[in-house]
């Protein structure tokens, strides 16, 4: 097992690429004269009247040396910014000038890009990746790493609809950050369709990369294939074969996997999956959800020929005012040679740290990205505002042009093609700025200990409950109990202040992580837990929120055991073999498989599991854990409201048997109960559980949300326990 892990590390290992050297720039020996001298170049928007010249000292500042640092107008690309901030301009150092007479309206358009066009203000995101705010399109981001929309929510900006996907989408350097998803865009598009009522555009680098990013939401949003379409077009994915079984209805859409089950489990409570994620897929307005309701894509294209770059935008003019005394002179041998240096740097496909304009246009596939209200008409006329992105040869630099209705060109920037993870990155509320593990810690008892406080609950009402250790008590490493749970993250997908949430289980000293949030691993072994002290992971179901942490496990550290339905697993691994373009064999050697058979119990470090499938808009299970006495329910994501399942059973969503089962999942007899909440119609409303008889919530703390009202008797589980 260690050399298949292994293995998986060298295919994920990549060399950092070596900044580009410096091209030749045909810029080199331009210079803009200052005013009152015999030439002077004046910018113009396409009219006759001329705006007043740059000073000299600015002018002069304006040219690109190949002795000097690289410039902002330059276009090199920003470094050393602080997070969050925006980059300033480098000043760079001027060149010797070479004056020349009236130069090409190629070599002109190269002065202007360089002159006159401001750059655009970028923004470091703590998690990786930049925004870039523009006047057409608003906020356009490259990089997507998990919970980035938290990013732009921190530093108070606005969440971009507009996502450049990177080439690749896996950070695949060794480290804390390996593994790490750098193309989550499930909740960007949540949070743009669900909260800002729009579409999110994703750029994308090939047709390949859409198939991918296609495949994946519709499994995250939608289902598994095998539960949305018939037999033998979702076998095609899944290699699903009709057999004929009851599983599957009369449209030949299966309804369960019959290996999900055990085989005496009554066949009246099993989920009807078709049934149950179709009920989920409609939208108020009666239409059914699908892919394009919350995605458009837009690709790179490269230039076809010289009538398409002339449709791109340019930037201002520059209008000569030469004497009559030097008029003509030295002009043919001057365009001649920028000429011949612009289509050196275009035959080398590189892309230099300077780039002029004309490089730019013939070295650059080109993606455009208009106004989600542009009229068709003024798109054909190329009369709207647009943003057009250009990506370098092996996207290596991203170069992004902010262009109004005249065509123009009103603010440029450069970027590098590689999102960097900072390797400080840890799970919110286990960041430094809060409590550490070794500080907190709870763990389940089955006597009470906890004296009455603000929850309002007395000693003797308590029964099974949860012991507190004061600060003083504790030793200073961190110390796994016997039976217990520590919560990583408690929150959701759009809380800018907390991570979302994930769990260790921790059964005889052995941990069991539970929905692992993004950057745990790496968290936990800052807080002192080796990696082997993690012997598994569970698995709920497979949106991104609740995933991304463990594809990251199974990739560092040492071998793990996944814990899930055979439903659920496959889905996982097809939807993560997607997006980093391994092969699924390849990502089941990275760890061993544990089936959750539904109606069977698991035995695991010497506990005892059940599992149940809640109810969600993909498939998802909730369990049960025993162990010596002891036990804990926790319900993962699941609509839990009792008056909504029994109008589901009239509609004939649910059975009987099935909506009993799933009214009886949070007021089992246990010790402790972890239930979530959140926005129905998939999450629980807070006030079903503040419904909930007394005894159950006196064990109960509740997951999956932000935070509770004022006066709320019901209490959220803290992070930083065990």
């Amino acid at each position: 097992m260690a050399k298949k892990i292994s293995t998986l590390k060298k295919v994920f290992q990549r060399n950092k690429q070596s900044a580009s050297t410096p091209g030749d720039s045909s810029t080199d020996n331009i210079e803009v004269i200052a005013p009152n001298s015999t030439e002077t170049y004046i910018a113009t928007n396409g009219d006759d009247a001329a705006t007043p010249p740059a000073p000299q000292s600015a002018a002069k500042n304006c040219s690109t040396s190949t002795r000097g640092g690289p410039d902002s107008n330059s276009m090199a690309t920003p470094r050393n910014s602080n997070i969050g901030e925006v980059v300033p301009p480098i000043n760079p150092m001027p060149s010797p000038p070479l004056t020349m007479a009236i130069p090409s309206s190629e070599q002109q358009m190269d002065i202007a890009y360089e002159t006159l066009i401001p750059t655009l203000p970028i923004h470091n995101l703590p998690r990786g990746g930049v925004s870039i705010q523009t006047q057409a399109c608003g906020f356009v981001q490259f990089g997507i790493p998990p919970e980035t929309i938290k990013d732009s929510m921190k530093l108070g900006l606005e969440v971009p609809s507009v996502y450049i996907v990177p080439v690749d989408r896996f950070c695949r350097e060794m480290g804390p950050a390996l593994g790490v998803n750098l193309a989550e865009f499930e909740f960007p598009a949540y949070f743009n369709f669900f909260i800002q009522r729009r579409k999110c555009t994703l750029v994308v680098d090939s047709v390949d990369a859409e198939r991918n990013i296609r495949r994946v939401f519709s499994e995250t949003l939608l289902g598994p294939a095998q539960f949305r379409e018939p037999e033998k077009k979702a076998g095609e994915q899944s290699g699903i074969q009709d057999n004929g079984a009851p599983s599957v209805n009369a449209l030949g859409i299966r309804k369960y996997e019959e290996e999900d089950f055990a085989p005496d489990f009554p066949r009246e409570a099993i989920p009807d999956f078709y049934k149950e994620l179709q009920h989920f897929r409609i939208m108020p307005n009666g239409q059914e959800l699908v892919l394009e309701t919350l995605l458009k894509f837009c690709h790179f294209e490269s230039a076809p020929d010289s009538d398409f770059r002339d449709t791109l935008g340019s930037p201002p003019q520059l209008m000569p005012k030469v004497s009559s005394a030097d008029a003509g002179n030295g002009d043919a041998d001057t365009s001649a040679s920028h000429t011949t240096a612009n289509r050196k740097s275009i035959g080398k496909k590189t892309a230099p740290k300077s780039l002029t304009y004309s490089q730019i246009r013939w070295i650059g596939d080109v993606a455009k990205i208009y106004p989600s209200d542009a009229p068709p008409e003024q798109i054909a006329a190329n009369k709207t505002k647009r943003v057009e992105i250009f990506k370098m040869p092996s996207g290596t630099d991203y170069i992004l042009h902010d262009i109004d209705e005249n065509n123009t060109i009103v603010g440029k920037v450069r970027f590098s093609g590689n999102v960097q993870v900072s390797e400080g990155i840890s799970v919110i509320g286990l960041d430094g700025e809060h409590q550490s593990l070794s500080q907190r810690q709870l763990k389940i008892e089955t006597e009470s200990t906890v004296s009455s406080g603000s929850d309002g609950y007395d000693d003797d009402d308590r029964g099974g409950s949860i012991s507190h250790f004061s600060e003083s008590m504790l030793p200073p490493t961190f110390h796994p109990p016997s039976f217990g749970v520590t919560v990583l993250g408690n929150s959701h997908g759009f809380d800018k202040s907390g991570s979302t949430s994930g769990y260790v289980l921790w059964i005889n000293g052995r941990g069991v992580m539970i929905d692992p949030p993004p950057y745990s691993s790496a968290t936990l072994e800052r807080e002192g837990i080796r990696p082997r002290t993690i012997v598994g992971i569970i698995l709920t179901h497979c949106h991104a929120d609740h995933d991304a942490g463990a594809f990251q496990k199974v990739l560092t550290g040492s071998p793990v055991v996944v814990i899930t339905t055979p439903t659920i697993y496959n889905s996982f691994i097809r939807k993560y073999a997607a997006l980093s373009s391994l092969s699924p064999a390849l990502l089941k050697h990275s760890h061993r498989y544990k089936p959750a058979v539904i109606g069977e119990p698991l035995r695991f470090q010497g506990a005892t599991f059940h599992f149940t499938y809640t109810l969600h808009s993909i498939p998802c299970v909730g369990f049960r854990v025993d162990w010596r006495g002891r036990s804990m329910v926790f319900t993962g994501d699941h609509f839990n409201n009792p008056p909504a399942l029994e109008k589901l059973v009239e509609k004939g969503v649910l059975s009987k048997q099935r909506a009993a089962d799933l009214n009886h999942l949070p007021v089992q007899e246990t010790d402790l109960l972890l239930h979530e909440a959140g926005a129905p119609p998939i999450h629980t409303p807070l006030d079903v559980l503040l419904k909930l008889p007394l005894e159950v919530k006196k064990r109960l703390y509740v997951v999956h949300t932000s935070a509770l009202p004022e006066g709320c008797e019901l209490r959220v589980a803290p992070t930083g326990t065990a």
